[in-house]
């Protein structure tokens, strides 16, 4: 990088540092809460939509899959209709009767403390996993700065988000992430008008659209039944939706707004507004990738996007091998330029595109493709021999890559260190949420005595510093062979498909009791982790997205397979089998009280 975006780099670092503490500070001499409005949630809506995944790791997807990854969220205003109409009521109903606080409190009412411990377990497991992944965001902006391998980026973020647990208050970062997003929103609109007039004089705003088209890029909706396409219509109707459903009712950073005692109608307005501004928010993010795509059409991409792992390949006895994988990729690259040319000639001339000349650059981009994937197995075979751990998938890594190469100067600096900083801080959130949601679903339902204030505050502390550990431990050397987003899916999928089924049954299966239950999620993890593991070992193929699925048919079969051997074998605990005499006793009674028609 130049000296000047290193100058703002170090400003924008120095300047969050200072008004964290600042703000930690006010906030002990602040007395009162601001009232809850329709202003803050508007706020809220627009920030949360623009998260590190979706400046990151979602555009980076895009470049390579196009447009189609849009299809995911169309689960969202699905998931968030049933949510707001079936789920919410209910939610608020128990929080009425019964006193509970979390989501994982209704598992316990329904069932037994066992079965809440489990999902409190699973979930805990899923949150910490992708907390690791998460980390990775904040590595991929410090490699591609400072060139270093994954073992000192994940030395240097663990450092950094130390120092801010020790110093600054975690709550004071919202609002520095409020500013921090109004500022990043703007840089990415310059950024997508920086990059339009970087397209060469010959090409225009329409042709580079139509190129993006032409190659495959811009195909929003596919309506095949195929079992192993990633992303159409019905991976988003019977997958995305159930991820989505479940997520909005099992995970307690949703459902603990249902459970509050903030008025309904703006909880669900902040669900609406969602539901409504998600998949434009995702259109504008995709496309914007696809530009960056067509943008190198005509501008050469490096082989490998990690300069890390450039920087140790050339200067070993591997680099002949790899300027030689470089050399045949200009060669692809010139060529693919060369058709899109004769494309844009003949769209200028008004002759019809032929399809044969489509054809051609779709296949010239994978032929590209295949000559990145020989230069990342090249550096596999480099870290087998040398014994060391690089992470060798590299698309994670396109859109930094464009930002700093392309932007001008000085605006670099700004974007990377914004960037840098709102990841550090959804790690340092989520961190926070699993220390607190392991205190009392977890460490509190074993350890029974009487605990202090001061002690509770450690036992925070500690939980934090742990699960950091973890996830920097995960980030370091768990390589997810794939695209961020798509592992943070794919370990989601893993759990929230029988999730989101152990709580159906809790709400409207009551004939399924807690035995039952608790083994149909049992066993129906145990299928969907199987049938996971035959998919990756290339056994058979399919959308991972179908777990989601798969996990909810699974473990409302199983549970209802386990409750008639119960019933039928009187299986089930005397206090439940009482608990169903007095029910039916309850109701006998009160249908004698009610006077006939007669």
């Amino acid at each position: 990088m130049h000296w000047i975006d290193w100058a703002f780099l170090i400003f924008i670092c120095l300047f969050i540092i200072g008004q964290g503490i600042y703000l930690t500070w006010k906030e002990k001499q602040r007395q009162e809460d601001n009232p809850y409005s329709f202003k803050q949630i508007n706020l809220s809506v627009v920030t949360s939509q623009f998260s590190i995944t979706s400046l990151i790791f979602i555009p980076s997807h895009a470049y390579h899959v196009g447009m189609g990854f849009i299809q995911y969220y169309f689960g969202v205003p699905i998931a968030i209709i049933l949510i707001t109409i079936i789920f919410m009521p209910i939610y608020n109903r128990y929080a009425r009767e019964h006193k509970i606080k979390t989501a994982y409190g209704f598992l316990e009412k329904r069932f037994d403390k066992r079965t809440r411990l489990m999902m409190s377990i699973f979930v805990l497991l899923q949150n910490g996993l992708a907390t690791g992944m998460i980390i990775i965001a904040p590595s991929i902006i410090i490699s591609s700065v400072l060139h270093l391998n994954i073992y000192w980026t994940n030395a240097i973020i663990a450092g950094i988000i130390v120092m801010f647990l020790l110093y600054i208050d975690i709550a004071v970062l919202s609002t520095i992430r409020k500013y921090q997003m109004y500022i990043i929103i703007t840089l990415i609109i310059v950024t997508f008008i920086i990059l339009v007039f970087k397209l060469p004089e010959s090409v225009s705003f329409k042709d580079a659209v139509n190129l993006a088209g032409y190659s495959n890029k811009l195909s929003l909706i596919n309506y095949n039944l195929d079992l192993e396409q990633k992303y159409n219509i019905w991976t988003a109707i019977f997958g995305s939706s159930i991820l989505f459903l479940s997520i909005y009712s099992v995970n307690q950073r949703s459902v603990r707004s249902y459970l509050s005692d903030k008025p309904i109608h703006f909880i669900r307005y902040k669900l609406v507004l969602k539901a409504l501004t998600k998949i434009p928010v995702m259109f504008l993010i995709l496309f914007m990738a696809v530009m960056i795509y067509v943008f190198h059409i005509f501008y050469k991409t490096p082989l490998h996007f990690n300069r890390s792992n450039v920087n140790q390949i050339v200067n070993s006895g591997y680099a002949e091998k790899y300027n030689d994988i470089e050399d045949r990729l200009e060669t692809a690259f010139d060529q693919k330029k060369a058709i899109a040319y004769l494309i844009l000639d003949q769209y200028d001339r008004g002759d019809k595109i032929t399809e044969d000349l489509k054809a051609d650059l779709v296949e010239m981009e994978d032929r590209e493709e295949k000559i990145r994937q020989e230069g990342r197995n090249l550096i596999i075979d480099y870290e087998e021999k040398m014994g060391i751990h690089v992470n060798e998938y590299d698309k994670d890594y396109v859109f930094i890559s464009f930002i700093r190469d392309y932007l001008p100067k000085g605006l670099v600096g700004i974007v990377l260190g914004l960037l840098f900083f709102t990841s550090i801080f959804i790690v340092i959130y989520s961190v926070g949420n699993l220390s607190k949601n392991s205190l009392y679903d977890v460490f509190y339902h074993f350890y029974k005595k009487q605990v202090s204030d001061e002690m509770h505050e450690n036992l925070k502390d500690y939980f934090k510093y742990l699960w950091l550990i973890f996830g920097i431990l995960f980030a370091t050397f768990v390589n997810p062979k794939t695209n961020l987003i798509e592992a943070l899916i794919i370990v989601a999928s893993l759990f929230y498909g029988s999730a989101f089924g152990l709580f159906a049954i809790g709400f409207f299966i009551k004939f399924i009791k807690k035995k039952a239950a608790f083994w149909g999620f049992v066993i129906s993890e145990i299928c969907v982790i199987t049938i996971f593991i035959l998919e990756k070992t290339g056994v058979f193929t399919f959308s991972y997205l179908w777990l989601n699925l798969l996990g909810l048919g699974f473990i409302l079969f199983f549970s209802f397979l386990f409750q008639i051997i119960n019933t039928n074998f009187n299986l089930d605990d005397p206090e439940e089998i009482m608990e169903k005499t007095e029910d039916d006793e309850n109701l006998e009674n009160s249908s004698e009280t009610v006077p006939s028609e007669s």
